[in-house]
């Protein structure tokens, strides 16, 4: 097997970026290939140990930061050049071929495809590239961004570098923020949030007119006359103008879009997670067409610069039982966890596997879910009478940054020291008119399928085979594959879904770890 390490790094002040290949046996590639006339150096000791890994206990959320590393050989020095250039959040891509010969890249297989952390020389004779995946890379930067403090939409001078609120979904009760010091209020710093209903201290504030956009924009809301105790909106800009000052907290229940009203709203999981990674600079190619498919209310709200694309994305994922990360080829997946069924992408045995542990999975006792979110926990004094004597219930309610929690499941008698597992739904509002519970509230039947997964025993195991193209094409993270074994109770065959992979290339090996 030949491998090639193909290394983007960026050359000079200016960020200049230059292509190189390392091979474990060199070659040149020809004019009509991408990169055109380039040598590939025959420096490739080690072509990459690489590991993803899902928490086999609670198999949701954000995949665990993929590291690995890239070995070359710099006997003579001829890479001390590499050290000095910039590399970090570049592209790293290893490509296989059984033999030279081809066209480069399209008669190769993509085996990895990652980003660089850094480059390191540990030992004379050898460059170490660090790998980090795109969680780490891509993902792990503030979701919010700051007012400039220059007026409009940026807010008062005093707002300057104060984090400005951004919606995903469809949120209850989150808080509304003043930006121009009187009257106007910005829902979501990204167009296209449509305001359901305006709150005062949780007291409706009916609109004057109907649609989501009563107005053009932002200018022209500033110049509209609003009526007392009313309110305007304009969900192209995501602002909303009150007619009179408000005496308690002000908030909405509202929904996210990202092109106008004409299609429903983005509220489904897989919609958020979709407009979540675009946020954070990820293009369409590196998104799976099938992320935005994955069904599931959910919404989530964040205003301050501590909180990362990263944390987002497992709080969401999490709140629906997926989990979310990028595949081997860098392109970001979500799915939900589920029990392993159907056809096996693989099967192992005795001949062709060795186990190098195994362990039974010890389950969670009682399974606690929290929803809907209530994104701005009010106390009784930041209730409006009014709403207070319609439902004192539901007043009460709204200290809670949730509105309702279920259980499920209990201690097994066979596992006394089970532990809890407590999870947060995030919420979702659907209403458009009134001052009601919002929907999505949690039951008993709400965590029945987390229970299902996390709340009967499994097993855990780890077994390590032979590298081979095939193979690694074939699985990946959330795959299920059959394993049968004389021990363990595998005689009969069972499925697995595939919780980790770490890939051993220079040794030759795959080593899975397998949950079920």
């Amino acid at each position: 097997m030949i491998y090639v390490a193909e290394i983007s790094a960026r050359i000079d002040a200016a960020g200049t970026l230059q292509t190189f290949l390392f091979a474990t046996q060199g070659f040149a590639t020809c004019p009509t290939d991408t990169p055109a006339s380039t040598v590939a150096r025959e420096r490739l000791q080690q072509p990459a140990n690489y590991s993803r890994a899902i928490d086999v206990s609670a198999p949701f959320g954000v995949v665990n930061t993929g590291f690995g590393e890239c070995v070359l050989l710099n006997p003579d020095g001829e890479l001390d050049t590499l050290l000095r250039y910039g590399v970090d959040g570049n592209q790293f891509r290893l490509l296989a071929k059984a033999e030279t010969g081809g066209a480069y890249p399209a008669d190769w297989t993509v085996c990895l495809v990652t980003s660089m952390d850094r480059v390191e020389c540990r030992e004379p004779g050898r460059v170490s590239i660090v790998l980090r995946d795109g969680v780490k890379s891509l993902l792990d930067k503030p979701v919010c961004t700051t007012f400039a403090g220059t007026g409009g939409l940026e807010g008062t001078a005093a707002m300057a570098g104060q984090p400005k609120p951004r919606v995903y979904g469809a949120p209850f009760n989150a808080p509304l923020t003043l930006i121009n010091g009187t009257d106007i209020y910005m829902m979501s710093d990204k167009p296209y949030t449509a305001c359901f209903a305006n709150f005062d201290g949780r007291y409706i504030i009916y609109n004057e007119a109907a649609g989501y956009d009563n107005v053009a924009n932002y200018a022209a809301l500033v110049a509209q006359s609003v009526s007392p105790g009313m309110a305007y909106r304009c969900g192209v800009d995501s602002v909303v103008k009150l007619g009179s000052v408000p005496s308690f907290p002000t908030t909405f229940d509202g929904s996210r879009n990202v092109a106008g009203y004409a299609s429903p709203w983005r509220t489904q999981v897989g919609e958020v997670v979709s407009d979540m990674a675009e946020d954070a600079g990820l293009s369409v190619g590196q998104i799976d067409g099938s992320v935005a498919a994955v069904s599931g209310v959910v919404s989530y709200f964040v205003r301050d610069t501590s909180t990362t694309y990263t944390q987002a994305l497992d709080s969401v994922a999490r709140s629906r039982g997926c989990f979310v990360g990028f595949d081997r080829l860098g392109v970001l997946q979500l799915q939900p966890w589920a029990a392993p069924l159907g056809i096996p992408a693989c099967s192992f045995n005795q001949h062709n596997c060795r186990v190098e542990s195994f362990r039974q999975q010890v389950p969670y006792g009682v399974i606690k879910a929290n929803g809907a979110r209530n994104w701005t926990p009010m106390s009784n004094a930041d209730v409006a009478n009014a709403t207070k004597a319609a439902s004192l219930e539901f007043a009460n309610q709204l200290a809670n940054s949730t509105m309702s929690t279920a259980s499920a499941g209990s201690v097994p008698a066979k596992h006394p020291l089970a532990t809890p597992f407590e999870f947060e739904y995030l919420g979702y509002n659907d209403n458009v008119v009134g001052n009601i519970i919002p929907s999505g509230i949690m039951a008993s039947a709400s965590v029945g399928g987390i229970e299902a997964l996390i709340g009967v025993e499994r097993d855990a195991l780890q077994l390590a085979a032979p590298l081979s193209l095939a193979l690694l094409t074939a699985v990946d993270l959330g795959a299920v594959v059959q394993v049968t074994l004389p021990r363990y109770g595998l005689s009969s065959g069972k499925l697995y879904r595939v919780a980790g992979i770490r890939y051993e290339f220079a040794m030759r090996k795959l080593i899975f770890t397998l949950w079920g």
